[in-house]
C-alpha cells in the first residue's frame, strides 16, 4: 500500500486511531507550509521586483536602460564614477574654463538636478537657467584644439593635398568645410557640407546640401575627397550612409572619419552625456541634432567600415589627452 512498507498481522482499532491522528497532523502541516509558502511569495517577489540593488551585473544594466529611471545625464552622473569625473573635468576645463565660478555653479546644479532623479529636459533646462543667470549662455570657451583652422589642419594630414570637389557628410554649418576648402584652393561650388541639422549661420563659403530620403543629391563617383565629423554616432543607419558616401567617392577618393573610441561602459556613458550637455545646453546654434546615439569601439568601427564597403588605410589619435578619445580613420573604397 505504502511502496516497500509490509504489514504482518492487523493494526487493531488502537492502531487505526493513531494513524489516522497522525495522517490528520500530516495533513495540518503541510497546509500550514503551503500558506507559508504563500505568504512568503506575495510578500517578497515585490520586493526584490522594486528593487534598485542587485549583485547581478546583468540585472543592474536592465535596470539602468529601463524607462523607469532618471535620463541618461542623471543616470550617468549617480552610477558612475569615472564619466562623473569626466563630466566634471570637460566642464570645468573645457566648455567653461574662463569662468570658474559659473563652472562651480553648474556643477552643483547638475549634481542636485542627478541626484532628484530629474531627466534629460530637465536638467538642461536648470542648467540653461544657471548659465543665464550668470550671462554666461552661449558664451562657451574657445581654445585652440577646438578651433576650425587647427581641425582643418588635422584633417590635411589624411586627406589628399589636391582635390576637385571636396564634401563634409554632417557638417554642421559649413566652418569646417570652407577652412578645408581654402587649403585645397576650391571654390564655393567644388566646397560641400550635408547636413539634416538646422544652423543659425551657415557659412556662405560652402555649398550646402540636403540629406533626403536616403541619399546625396550627387552622381556617383563625383567627390574626390570627403569627411565625416563626430556624426556616425548620431545616425540611425550609418550604414546606408557610408554606403551613400561610397556610391559618391571616386575609385581613388578618400574618406576621413572622425570618431570618438567608446572601449569601456564608463566611456560610452560619458560620450552619451556629455553629447546631450552640448547640444541642449552649452551650444546655443543648432537645433534637430538627433539625440540618440551609438558609440563604437574600435573595432566595431572597423567592421562598420568593411560592411559598409570600405578598408582603412591608416589612422591617428590626433588628441591623446582629449576626454572623448577622439581617432581619424582614413578609408578608401574596398576593391571587390
Amino acid at each position: 500500500m505504502y511502496g516497500t512498507e509490509k504489514r504482518t498481522r492487523p493494526i487493531g482499532p488502537r492502531g487505526n486511531a493513531l494513524a489516522m491522528a497522525m495522517v490528520a497532523l500530516l495533513l495540518v502541516l503541510q497546509s500550514s507550509t503551503a500558506r507559508g509558502n504563500e505568504r512568503t511569495s506575495a510578500s517578497v517577489a515585490p520586493r526584490l521586483v522594486s528593487s534598485t540593488r542587485t549583485k547581478n551585473k546583468k540585472d543592474r544594466t536592465k535596470l539602468v536602460n529601463s524607462k523607469t529611471v532618471p535620463g541618461v545625464v542623471s543616470n550617468t552622473w549617480v552610477r558612475s564614477k569615472k564619466a562623473r569625473a569626466r563630466l566634471a573635468t570637460l566642464i570645468t576645463k573645457g566648455t567653461l574654463a574662463d569662468r570658474p565660478r559659473v563652472a562651480a555653479e553648474v556643477l552643483r546644479q547638475l549634481d542636485r538636478s542627478a541626484r532628484a532623479g530629474a531627466t534629460d529636459a530637465k536638467l538642461a533646462e536648470a542648467l540653461v537657467d544657471r548659465l543665464r543667470v550668470n550671462g554666461a549662455y552661449g558664451q562657451r570657451a574657445i581654445r585652440s584644439e577646438t578651433s576650425v583652422e587647427y581641425r582643418a589642419e588635422q584633417l590635411m594630414r589624411l586627406l589628399p593635398s589636391t582635390s576637385g570637389t571636396f564634401l563634409d557628410i554632417g557638417g554642421a554649418d559649413g566652418a569646417i568645410a570652407a577652412a578645408v576648402g581654402r587649403r585645397l584652393g576650391l571654390g564655393k561650388s567644388s566646397t560641400m557640407s550635408i547636413e539634416v541639422a538646422k544652423y543659425d549661420s551657415p557659412s556662405s563659403s560652402v555649398s550646402h546640401l540636403e540629406y533626403e530620403k536616403g541619399r546625396m543629391p550627387l552622381a556617383s563617383s563625383s567627390v574626390d575627397s570627403a569627411t565625416i565629423l563626430m556624426a556616425l554616432h548620431h545616425m540611425s543607419d550609418p550604414r546606408a550612409v557610408l554606403e551613400e558616401a561610397r556610391r559618391v567617392l571616386s575609385s581613388t577618393g578618400t574618406l576621413v572619419v572622425r570618431e570618438t573610441i567608446a572601449k569601456k561602459r564608463s566611456d560610452k556613458a560619458f560620450n552619451a552625456s556629455a553629447d546631450i550637455l552640448w547640444y541642449s545646453v552649452f551650444d546655443s546654434t543648432t537645433t534637430g541634432v538627433p539625440q540618440k546615439t551609438r558609440f563604437r569601439s574600435n573595432s566595431d568601427l572597423r567592421t562598420l567600415f568593411r560592411a559598409s564597403g570600405f578598408e582603412v588605410r591608416g589612422y591617428e589619435d590626433p588628441e591623446p589627452n582629449n576626454l572623448f578619445a577622439p581617432r581619424h580613420y582614413s578609408l578608401r573604397k574596398a576593391k571587390n
